[in-house]
């Protein structure tokens, strides 16, 4: 089954620019073989997803980054895991803003709500749990459940866009300060650790890591 198509989605409003991802378009990370496409927009900023397969097609998972610095959006991640037909759905706001109160939390609440029904996905506890906004969503599932996990990446979307084309576009000090705490989080991952990271740690080392968080995943390098 093919995941809801974001990029079709986003494209739509926010025009995407395809960036060349050179050595890293193909490569493994622990045991996944990982394809990674990047892309940016005016507005965006840096949108990476990550698609990974385990040998013998055991797991398939999905990652979905933007990071926006141009608006005081926070970093808004999705993470999609298939197990043996049971299914993983991980939409989650991280708190990268100027000002805590400038994003509207509705969408993603209304959209957590509709799978009140499915068990919760426990985290284990990271150093970037206060980071995380309590709009968002982890939840299981199983092969049944995966247009009803569709329709919530799509609702969470649209309310992401939405108030990326409503809010006003940052100063350029504002800017700076913004991609700095973007640059934190992403700094953070790669000293503390992070339950996607370690596994890149694992199989980089953390300057390799950091350089390809910093050039692609979370865009955040200086120009």
């Amino acid at each position: 089954m093919e995941y809801f198509s974001w990029k079709e989605f986003t494209d739509v409003k926010f025009p995407l620019e395809k960036v060349d991802t050179k050595e890293y378009g193909t490569f493994k990370a622990s045991h996944l073989k990982m394809d990674l496409e990047v892309y940016k927009n005016d507005i965006l900023g840096n949108i990476s997803q990550l698609h990974g397969k385990a040998p013998l097609g055991l797991m398939d998972m999905e990652t979905i980054i933007f990071t926006c610095v141009n608006k005081d959006l926070p970093l808004f991640n999705v993470d999609r895991i298939e197990v043996g037909g049971k299914q993983t759905l991980i939409i989650e706001l991280y708190d990268t803003q100027l000002r805590h109160s400038s994003f509207d939390q509705s969408g993603f609440i209304k959209a957590k709500a509709s799978l009140a029904d499915l068990n919760n996905y426990e985290h284990n506890a990271h150093w970037y749990d206060y980071l995380r906004m309590d709009c968002s969503i982890a939840k299981k599932g199983s092969k049944s459940d995966f247009k009803r996990f569709d329709n919530t990446i799509r609702e969470c979307l649209l309310s992401y866009l939405r108030q990326a084309e409503s809010l006003p576009e940052l100063s350029a000090e504002e800017k700076k300060l913004k991609k700095e705490k973007a640059c934190e989080y992403m700094n953070n991952l790669v000293e503390k650790g992070g339950t996607a990271s370690d596994g890149f740690i694992k199989s980089f080392g953390k300057e390799k890591t950091r350089s390809l968080f910093e050039d692609y995943i979370f865009g955040v390098k200086n120009d």
